[in-house]
């Protein structure tokens, strides 16, 4: 391991002065290759000090075999030195050495084939660690320390127990071997869901609390994991199995509980504070709703959940319920009123109780029906009071007072009428007063024992009572009945229990009234059972006249005192029966839709158990369903149409995956335009996955840009090449978002795209073309010049030097040469100023026009002056352009009109300028905003037809012969070229013997 070099003494010395011990070894194997011992090859002067006798310390020595006595505490330690050999991982680890009475700490590292370890006497540390571990063993929570285990990359891939305090021991069933040798994942391949929290806590050094179920010690524990150190947490289990079965349980508790308000009349809320930014409550939110809230207010799901208080209910916010709310939430206090439910006009009887410091609960219940019966009651009992007021008989009405025993002890007077208060000499204030306050003789203990039998039997009875006071010594016939929790008096006069027994019946005959006049046929049906107890018909107990006369229309039969059987005997073929039967034996409503085709008649449904029967409420939908019908023949009219269209037409509807992200788009419609690309009708896409007959559309951007559609409900239009699918076209497609759908409409225009791409192919054919043509003509001009200079000046040659031996054809004929040559020298200039005009790209400067001309008409001076010519020159602007080219176009006009004026006429040529808007111009199509400069250059010469307006720009065009006039044909050529290097326009207008002008256009800015 160690070799003896300079070096390695060097190395040996820095040893010797570490703290620490340090030791080497090398494994001794097997035949099979496995480690059985290992072989002391270095030790420094420290661990000398540590491991003393009975320890052999020489190198070479082999750690068991020389130590046969000491097998019992240094074979775990050669297994760990295994471990790490075979792992190539660094272990750290304590153990207590009874020979040296102390505990030391390793750190063991692969070095070759064998480990290189580090050893300190930790035993100061380790005491306190012992009384620490003693502290933490008596804690009633598992406490395990964890260190990381990594891979070659890096890579945390499982755990080494550190240590575990005796309840963590005792939950997992260790001894302290098998937690220095193993690892978590060894120990527990279950733990995967523990290894990756602890694994979070060491990667981000924040500490998690999770509850886990970890069934190695024994259920659900809550786990407090925290780091304590490089790649080390510690973690604290506390059971929580039963809390957690506790919590299932209220699970199961609650869902029983929703199903309960689900079927229960009342409706109910949960209302959460809405609060400001200074914590002020300004309104509530519902978070929670029973189906019978939804049913009394006429509100849907979605309005109750996603409006405020204020919205459901504004005229309650305004008002006292606002308040009413507020009041519960402050103080504790339920609230309990009648209230009236503006939205849909309802009486609600509502309760609110606090639920939470934020949050109340409401519970209502429409009694929009008894608080009429209510009112009219209360109107009655006014006539019925002022009736008794004006009556001579007396009636008092008593409230029952009883001790602890449940035994009528007094009266208590609750109302009593004029002729009550005259014939029994009553106090103005009895009202609220008991009997024996007021009267303490025997006639008052005798009305107390009717009283009590009449409560005790609830039947009404009529004495004849002796009543003595003061000066009165009379007989009443005197009828006691009981009334709620009292008794009722009258005196004399038995009409009051009469009034009572009538009132009771009108109450009976108001309850069969609202039944009968509700447009809802409502059935109670009483399952009839065999001796083996299944369900063999059904009596009709209770029924609405609604439902009776329903019944009777279709069936000619009475419902009354029949069975569900005689009535429909082939109610079991029809699943009527069964449809009962479930309801009944497994407690679920059923809501469903019929349709009797006989009578072309459509009913909803409603099933609901009652006791060992159920209710059955049924109501006549035909009108919605055949407005049903209506809108689907609408629909179908609908698909006709777009069907005609020529442009595809398609609705998307988003499918959604489990996390809710949209994954792809449903043929909602199609029409057959679309179809027509996979070869279907349009009805057979309607309802697929667009990626089903489009599966390109997925990958080729489609789908995306109809998800941002969707998304942001912002409309696209855009064309898009669509070369999939066994499709090839162009496509002119524009998508919408429409409610939860994405209308995509599109137009083919693969004609068209493919005319324009040709077009443009013979665009760009055509400008190589002119560009050769025009480099051409550059070369050949330019290699001309030479062989024309030559024969110009042997021709001057011959002139000067040889004219003497020429005959007068001779000359004649070099003078013609001579000529020729000049003529064929002009137009090579003036094709290689056409030239260096059409190639000639500089970049464009500001160039004053004013100078320009000024110096064009001084070139052109001599001229002017011979032909006594007049120029009149306006203000000129400044535009951006090349100023040589600009003076090579008005050089050539001056020139042109000059050269072109009547030989009797004195010319006249001017030249001026004018601002024009862009929509002045019929030959643009720019923005209107753009401006231009528009330059005249108009003489008085000769003139030309307007017919050969355009043919004057041409290349070698000329209107005249040589003789007349001398030129090229370039000269307006070049004018034309140089206005189009200026994105300019020019226009030549011309009238025969009158003069010539020529309009340019030149933009004021050039980009």
């Amino acid at each position: 391991m160690l070799t003896h070099q300079p070096t390695t003494l060097l190395f040996t010395q820095l040893l010797d002065l570490l703290p620490d011990g340090v030791v080497c070894y090398d494994a001794i194997r097997d035949q099979a290759g496995s480690i059985v011992d290992f072989r002391l090859t270095y030790f420094n002067e420290q661990f000398r000090t540590i491991a003393p006798p009975p320890y052999q310390l020489e190198v070479g020595v082999r750690m068991m075999a020389d130590n046969p006595g000491q097998v019992d505490i240094l074979a775990p330690i050669v297994s760990q030195y295994a471990l790490v050999v075979d792992r190539d991982e660094v272990a750290d680890y304590a153990f207590y050495d009874p020979n040296l009475d102390a505990y030391l700490a390793l750190r063991v590292k692969k070095l070759g084939d064998g480990v290189l370890v580090t050893i300190r006497n930790v035993t100061e540390q380790q005491e306190q660690a012992r009384l620490l571990n003693q502290l933490l063993d008596t804690s009633p929570t598992c406490i395990v320390s964890y260190k990381a285990q990594r891979d070659q990359y890096g890579q945390i891939v499982d755990f080494r127990l550190i240590s575990l305090n005796q309840k963590a021991l005792d939950t997992a069933k260790l001894d302290q071997t098998q937690v220095q040798t193993s690892t978590l994942l060894q120990l527990y391949p279950d733990q995967w869901t523990l290894f990756e929290q602890l694994t979070k806590v060491v990667q981000m050094g924040q500490a998690i609390n999770v509850d886990v179920l970890i069934p190695s010690f024994g259920g659900w524990h809550n786990v407090s994991i925290a780091p304590s150190g490089p790649d080390e947490a510690v973690a604290v289990f506390v059971d929580i199995t039963e809390k957690k079965a506790a919590a299932l349980e209220a699970e199961r508790r609650k869902n029983e509980l929703d199903k309960v308000l689900n079927s229960s009349i009342t409706g109910m809320l949960m209302c959460q504070a809405v609060t400001d930014e200074t914590g002020g409550i300004v309104d509530f939110q519902v978070v929670f709703y029973n189906q019978s809230a939804l049913a009394i207010t006429g509100y849907t799901a979605e309005q109750v959940m996603s409006l405020r208080l204020s919205e459901l209910d504004p005229a309650g916010a305004t008002g006292g319920m606002y308040e009413g709310y507020l009041h519960v939430l402050s103080t504790g206090e339920p609230l309990r009123v009648e209230y009236f439910f503006e939205p849909n006009q309802r009486w609600l009887e509502v309760s609110v109780v606090r639920f939470t410091d934020e949050q109340v609960i409401v519970s209502f219940l429409d009694i929009s029906i008894l608080k009429e019966t209510q009112l009219r009651e209360q109107a009655q009992a006014l006539r019925f009071s002022t009736i008794l007021d004006g009556s001579p008989e007396g009636v008092i009405t008593f409230e029952s007072m009883y001790d602890d025993l449940g035994n009528l002890i007094n009266l208590r007077y609750v109302q009593c009428n004029r002729a009550a208060h005259q014939l029994a000499q009553l106090p103005n204030d009895v009202i609220g007063r008991t009997l024996l306050d007021v009267y303490s003789g025997d006639e008052s203990q005798r009305l107390l024992v009717i009283a009590s039998q009449v409560m005790t039997s609830g039947e009404s009875t009529t004495v004849d009572v002796h009543y003595a006071v003061g000066g009165f010594d009379k007989w009443y016939s005197l009828s006691v009945a009981r009334l709620d929790d009292g008794v009722v008096c009258t005196f004399l006069d038995i009409t009051q229990s009469r009034q009572a027994s009538h009132l009771i019946e009108a109450k009976n005959r108001q309850l069969d009234s609202i039944l009968n006049t509700s447009l809802n046929g409502t059935i109670v049906f009483q399952a009839i059972r065999d001796e083996q107890g299944d369900i063999v018909d059904f009596w009709f107990e209770l029924f609405n006249q609604t439902a009776r006369e329903d019944i009777m229309a279709r069936t000619g039969k009475d419902i009354a005192g029949s069975t569900l059987l005689t009535i429909y005997p082939d109610s079991r073929q029809t699943g009527v029966f069964d449809e009962y039967s479930q309801v009944i034996n497994t407690g679920q409503p059923l809501r469903l839709e019929r349709h009797l085709p006989d009578y072309n008649t459509w009913y909803a449904v409603s099933i609901t158990k009652l006791d060992d029967g159920c209710v059955v409420t049924f109501t006549d939908i035909s009108q919605s369903k055949q407005a049903a019908l209506v809108i689907k023949e609408a629909a179908a009219k609908l698909q006709g149409i777009i069907d005609m269209s020529q442009t595809g037409i398609f609705l998307f509807s988003p499918v959604r995956d489990e996390s809710g992200r949209v994954v792809d788009f449903r043929f909602k419609t199609a029409n057959r335009t679309l179809a027509d690309y996979v070869g279907q009708k349009s009805d057979i896409l309607q309802g697929d996955l667009g990626s089903r007959w489009f599966p390109a559309y997925k990958t080729n951007g489609l789908f995306d840009r109809y998800l941002r559609t969707y998304e942001t409900g912002e409309s696209i239009r855009f064309d898009f090449y669509y070369k999939a699918d066994g499709i090839d076209s162009w496509l002119d497609i524009a998508a919408t978002r429409l409610g939860d759908d994405v209308l995509v409409t599109f137009a083919d225009f693969t004609p068209l795209k493919r005319l324009q791409q040709q077009l443009e192919l013979s665009v760009q054919e055509l400008k190589r073309s002119n560009a050769n043509l025009e480099q051409f003509a550059y070369v050949a001009s330019h290699d001309l010049q030479e062989p024309l200079r030559k024969v110009i000046t042997f021709g001057d040659v011959l002139q000067s030097q040889y004219a003497g031996q020429l005959s007068e054809s001779g000359a004649d004929i070099v003078r013609r040469m001579q000529s020729a040559a000049q003529r064929m020298q002009t137009l090579i200039r003036d094709l290689l100023a056409y030239s260096r005009v059409a190639n000639k790209r500089d970049t464009f400067r500001e160039v004053n026009l004013n100078q320009v001309i000024s110096e064009v008409v001084s070139d052109l001076d001599t001229t002017i002056h011979s032909k006594k010519a007049v120029l009149q020159v306006g203000s000129l602007p400044t535009i951006q352009g090349d100023e040589l080219q600009l003076r090579q176009l008005f050089q050539n006009l001056l020139s042109n009109a000059l050269k072109f004026s009547k030989p009797d006429v004195q010319p006249l040529i001017t030249i001026s300028s004018r601002l024009v808007a862009a929509q002045e111009i019929d030959q643009l199509t720019v923005a209107t905003s753009q401006k231009f400069a528009e330059i005249t250059v108009a003489d008085n010469g000769i003139g030309f037809e307007q017919a050969y307006a355009e043919r004057i720009f041409q290349l070698f065009q000329r209107l005249h012969t040589r003789s007349n006039y001398s030129g090229t044909g370039i000269g307006l050529s070049i004018v034309e070229k140089v206005v189009e290097n200026h994105r300019g326009i020019i226009r030549a207008e011309g009238r025969l013997g009158q003069g010539a002008s020529f309009v340019i256009l030149f933009p004021t800015e050039n980009g």
